[in-house]
Order: structure tokens, then C-alpha cells, then sequence
């Protein structure tokens, strides 16, 4: 062989065991996750020990915010089931949703109206009274509004004697 060539494989063969010996060492590291983000979009992006503390710190509390997340909302249809009143206001903002979707704000107000005519619960009575004053608020009506708040007040105080 010549030595140029001989140079040439003795290089090429070099630097192939050198990429698999670096490879080798480097496997086990990103096996473990210590230094690569396998959620990154890029596919493998190598991490500082910070930045792999702060993004396993962020995932851990994700996952707690979403179990308790899950626990308020058993807690909270548990409390609306146990109690009419809850339950009825629940029921009041789903219809106003349907009402506001439909760009209906005479059958919203209408509707609550009716509630009021139809229950002497106090807190139910207080958010028709609020929800309807701030819907004759907003057509222009302050002193419809101002009305329907000093009644329900005025409700509150008959009450609290």
C-alpha cells in the first residue's frame, strides 16, 4: 500500500471508531432524558441541567393543575347537585349563553323577569336582579337599571332585618 493511501483509511478508520466511541458515551445519556427534551419540536434538543429541572418542574405541575382542576370540578357539581339554588343560578348563565348567542337580549331579559316572578330565594332573586340591571344598563336605561338595583337592595334589607 502507499503511504498517501495508507494515511487516508488509517484517518477514515480514526474517525469512525471515534464517532462510535462518542456515541457509544452519549447513549446513555440521551437514553435517560438527562440531556435531550424528547417533547421538543425539533425532535432532540440538548438541555442545560437547568432547563431540564425547570421544563421537568413545568410538567410535574401541569399535571397537578389538571388533577385539581378535575377534584374542583367534582367538588363543584357535587355542590350544585346538593343545592337547588346553585344549581338554578347554573342553569340561569347556561340560558343566558344560549340567549346571548342567539343575539336575543328581549327573551334574556324576559326570561329574567320570569325568574323573578317565579322564586323568592334570595340568591336567586340577587343575580336577576344584577344580571337584569346590567342588561338595561347596557340598552341606555340607567335609571331602569338603577330601579331594578334599588329593588333588589331594598329585597336585601326587608330581609336582613
Amino acid at each position: 500500500m502507499k503511504p498517501a493511501f495508507r494515511s487516508f483509511w488509517l484517518g477514515t478508520g480514526l474517525t469512525i471508531l471515534v464517532g462510535i466511541g462518542a456515541a457509544a458515551f452519549a447513549q446513555p445519556l440521551l437514553d435517560d432524558g438527562a440531556l435531550v427534551s424528547e417533547s421538543a419540536p425539533t425532535g432532540g434538543v440538548f438541555l442545560t441541567p437547568g432547563q431540564r429541572d425547570k421544563a421537568r418542574f413545568q410538567k410535574s405541575r401541569g399535571r397537578m393543575e389538571l388533577q385539581h382542576r378535575g377534584l374542583e370540578l367534582v367538588d363543584s357539581v357535587y355542590q350544585v347537585s346538593t343545592d337547588p339554588a346553585r344549581a338554578a343560578i347554573l342553569q340561569m348563565h347556561r340560558i343566558e349563553r344560549i340567549y346571548r348567542e342567539q343575539r336575543d337580549r328581549d327573551g334574556l331579559m324576559t326570561f329574567y323577569r320570569d325568574v323573578l316572578n317565579r322564586t323568592d330565594n334570595l340568591a336567586i332573586r340577587n343575580v336577576a336582579y344584577l344580571k337584569l340591571s346590567a342588561l338595561t344598563a347596557h340598552s341606555k336605561d340607567f335609571q331602569g337599571a338603577l330601579a331594578l338595583l334599588e329593588q333588589g337592595l331594598e329585597e336585601n334589607l326587608r330581609r336582613a332585618r
